[in-house]
């Protein structure tokens, strides 16, 4: 399958900029927008991932009269801030705290909804806990709560040994493009495009991993509306860690869809079209 396109001018207006995030950290964003728009989506990518990979996602929302927002978080895509790191999760959280309210800025009077994910939905999840904080509904693909495959206990006792000399150390991922879909178009665009991160470090690791430790116990004081969607087929995000968020938060407007076969990049898949319509509609019934 051809890799998909982006709305064109004449389907969507386009937008980018630059937000702060409460550091000072500059966050790249972009922006499209149909004409009167019904809601506004926020959407947020995973990591060493940035919003010039949701084209499929994009384009089925803005052709349900939706308007999508696009951020890079801090360290990725066109953003400031060292590759793939933080020296705290919560700066993930002042990131989609800024870029919530720039989206709700430029879109007065609609409904604002998240669609995230992998490390983003980490990143929506764990924010949503917090005092005052959320959105009108929520969707998760692939959501990075719990990893499909444990790494190694010597890799991670080395890189815990690294981080405390060095925690922004450049370490490989080791994840290939083939991890993420089994489109074969998809997988060298990732594979050619400079802007996906293919290192971290091993704050970042420590940070992240704690974040999900401390997701599991607070399941149930997630109250939104929620729609998690994961693959089967998942080699990076164990598809139970985002089943047990749709089945033990307290929203009455929560579910949960397993795709057999799937991979973990599940809008960027051989079947996306079944994945993001599924995304479209959920939101399209909320507004």
């Amino acid at each position: 399958m051809p890799v998909p396109t982006y709305p064109s001018a004449g389907e969507a207006t386009r937008e980018e900029g630059a937000i702060f995030s409460r550091d000072g950290t500059r966050l790249h964003w972009q922006r499209y927008a149909p004409h009167r728009p019904r809601a506004a989506v926020a959407v947020l990518p995973g990591g060493g991932d940035h919003g010039g990979r949701y084209p499929a996602l994009t384009r089925a929302l803005v052709e349900a009269g939706l308007e999508v927002s696009l951020l890079d978080f801090r360290g990725h895509g066109r953003s400031e801030g060292r590759r793939w790191h933080v020296d705290a999760f919560s700066e993930y959280h002042d990131d989609l705290a800024a870029f919530l309210a720039s989206v709700r800025e430029r879109s007065p009077g609609v409904k604002v909804f998240v669609a995230a994910h992998s490390m983003g939905a980490l990143v929506a999840a764990t924010w949503a806990l917090l005092p005052g904080r959320g959105a009108d509904g929520f969707v998760f693909s692939s959501p990075w709560f719990r990893p499909a495959v444990d790494p190694p206990s010597l890799k991670v006792a080395l890189g815990r040994l690294a981080g405390r000399i060095v925690p922004w150390l450049p370490v490989s991922t080791g994840l290939r493009p083939e991890d993420l879909t089994a489109d074969p178009e998809m997988q060298r665009w990732t594979d050619q495009d400079p802007l996906y991160g293919r290192k971290t470090t091993p704050r970042w690791f420590e940070e992240a991993t704690a974040a999900q430790a401390g997701l599991f116990p607070r399941m149930r004081e997630f109250r939104h509306p929620l729609l998690v969607l994961a693959g089967s087929a998942d080699r990076i995000a164990d598809p139970s860690g985002g089943e047990a968020l749709a089945d033990q938060c307290s929203s009455p407007d929560a579910g949960f869809r397993l795709y057999e076969g799937l991979r973990h990049e599940i809008w960027n898949e051989v079947d996306r079209a079944r994945t993001v319509g599924d995304a479209r509609d959920w939101i399209a019934a909320r507004v």
